[in-house]
């Protein structure tokens, strides 16, 4: 640029051309305004608008600042705002899962808008980003950008960077909840192409989180430790009512307790003249923090029999390649993608829609609600939350044995002779 960016420059805008023959464009405030705490702010001599759109707020907050309102930070960035917003307790309270979710959504936000000041993100701004992603990204990815970009800039209206958040009352529409299910046909091929895959591991979590509801996170970490046998009367188990009444049984203080690791070890037997052996996952959730346990169906409970191997960190579910713990969920993904993408070969419709790991959870849930469990029930095995309104809002259920042993207890395979093989 050969010539002065602009010639009738807003009040305390300076324009300087370099040896080099670029232009230099900053906001300088005089000394009485230094010391009501303003700084210097760089400028942009190649983008004039935006350089007199930033020097004429800056002069706008010199004037209130001079009315008496509080003077702001100033030349505070995006890049500024991630890393504060990291440093804060809420970012110490979050889940590692939703850490990740977060960080890999930063990451884009910084690639657009990282070196741009917060104060500049205008309404106008953001519903532009939003468009370009919906285009580019799809509904559901642009929605949860926008979502992540609006808890940022929450925190910096708390920091008192912004005056208001411009994310907020625009009415972005959101995408349909995913309805996606898993029939029985497609589920057992996925398992079937993983053990002939040697991807074994790919399968026990399918059936762990068809069996009881599990997230993708929690069955990558359950070990057999998380699995407790508890020796009942059988007795008393001929005469419960009910699952409910079953789990009141394992409650007892008296009962007898061992993990799964020493079951296995000791060799000992799951049914005896008056004993039988029920076995309960027992876990911490990953997203939620509530401790669920659940009574394992038949199925899942013969796979994790069946397939063990007790490597040295006692993992259920463990990389075959390597016979280690999955060094991450994308190493998972990318194996159960393996899976999927054989498995289409033969059955099409896993790819139409495409199934997705998470589908399994919701085919929990659907199997469970067409067994007559409640949603309660089904809430407590999940750890989650059940719908309560169109609007999907959240409310929160305790997590309780009996409820969620319950619900697991309600998914029930179709009889060959009732109903077909794909039902």
């Amino acid at each position: 640029m050969t010539t002065h960016p602009m010639d009738k420059p807003p009040a305390r805008m300076r324009q300087r051309k370099r040896a080099s023959g670029t232009w230099r464009l900053w906001w300088e405030p005089e000394a009485a305004v230094r010391r009501m705490g303003f700084e210097t702010v760089e400028l942009d001599a190649d983008k004039p608008t935006w350089s007199i759109r930033r020097a004429k707020d800056l002069n706008d907050q010199v004037d209130r600042a001079r009315g008496g309102a509080k003077a702001r930070p100033q030349a505070r960035t995006v890049n500024d705002l991630i890393v504060d917003y990291k440093a804060s307790p809420k970012w110490s309270k979050l889940k590692p899962a939703t850490r990740r979710d977060y960080i890999a959504a930063f990451n884009i936000i910084q690639k657009k808008w990282g070196a741009d000041l917060v104060i500049n993100m205008k309404k106008s701004t953001v519903i532009e980003w939003w468009e370009a992603n919906f285009h580019k990204r799809g509904e559901t990815q642009a929605g949860s950008l926008h979502r992540k970009l609006s808890l940022l800039l929450s925190h910096a209206e708390m920091k008192e960077w912004i005056e208001i958040n411009p994310c907020l009352r625009m009415k972005i529409p959101k995408p349909a909840p995913r309805e996606r299910t898993v029939s029985w046909a497609e589920q057992d091929d996925l398992i079937l192409m993983a053990d002939q895959l040697g991807l074994g591991s790919v399968g026990t979590a399918i059936i762990l989180s068809a069996w009881t509801g599990m997230r993708q996170t929690d069955c990558l970490n359950v070990t057999y430790d998380n699995i407790i046998a508890a020796f009942i009367p059988t007795s008393l188990i001929q005469r419960a009512a009910n699952e409910a009444e079953i789990a009141d049984l394992v409650s007892a203080q008296d009962i007898e307790r061992i993990t799964m690791t020493d079951f296995i070890n000791t060799g000992r037997k799951a049914k005896t003249i008056t004993h039988t052996a029920l076995f309960y996952l027992q876990i911490r959730q990953s997203k939620r923090g509530k401790i669920i346990s659940v009574r394992l169906q038949d199925e899942p409970l013969n796979r994790v029999m069946d397939n063990h191997n007790l490597p040295a960190t006692k993992q259920i579910l463990f990389f075959e390649t390597s016979n280690t713990k999955y060094a991450s969920q994308d190493q998972f993904s990318k194996a159960f993608a393996r899976v999927r993408k054989h498995t289409a070969i033969k059955l099409p419709s896993v790819m139409a829609p495409v199934i997705q790991f998470r589908d399994f959870r919701r085919t929990f849930s659907s199997r469970a609600r067409r067994g007559g469990i409640s949603t309660e029930n089904i809430g407590s095995a999940m750890g989650n939350t059940i719908a309560t309104n169109p609007e999907l809002e959240e409310t929160y259920i305790p997590a309780t044995s009996a409820g969620a042993s319950t619900a697991a207890a309600g998914i029930k395979r179709p009889h060959p002779s009732k109903a077909k093989r794909n039902a």
